[in-house]
């Protein structure tokens, strides 16, 4: 039994301003769910994650995260903007197309390439007493 999609985008933006401002980001989460087809059962809550000074270069360096809580599963979202950097999930048993939110994310947030990955999820599996552990 397919019990739904999970796309998992990571993604590289030149405009790092914009994967900066929670308050848009928060805005493109619900506006990208709900175009989809998707209901909002909690709006996007998006905080925003301070640069750390003790942190070494190239470990956590700020951005955003954040989901929204969605009737049929969830979306989220966290970003780099130093490294100009984005990475989406969107999981939900309604069905919706990839490409229409790799589309969406194009042209709202400046994204010029990634990785987009999307998985079947599904309750059938050979063993309910074993593990499946991809690496």
């Amino acid at each position: 039994m397919n019990t739904g999609r999970h796309v998992i985008i990571d993604a590289w933006t030149q405009d790092a301003r914009s994967i900066n401002d929670p308050q848009l980001v928060g805005e493109v989460l619900n506006e990208l769910v709900t175009m989809v087809g998707m209901k909002i059962l909690r709006p996007a809550e998006i905080v925003a994650v301070p640069l750390d000074p003790t942190t070494k270069e190239g470990e956590d360096d700020g951005g955003v995260t954040g989901t929204v809580i969605l009737t049929t599963s969830h979306g989220s979202v966290h970003t780099w903007p130093l490294r100009g950097h984005v990475s989406f999930d969107l999981f939900s048993c309604k069905e919706f197309s990839v490409k229409q939110v790799v589309d969406f994310l194009v042209e709202k947030l400046g994204l010029t390439g990634g990785r987009v990955r999307n998985i079947s999820r599904s309750h059938e599996l050979d063993n309910r007493r074993h593990w499946e552990i991809d690496e």
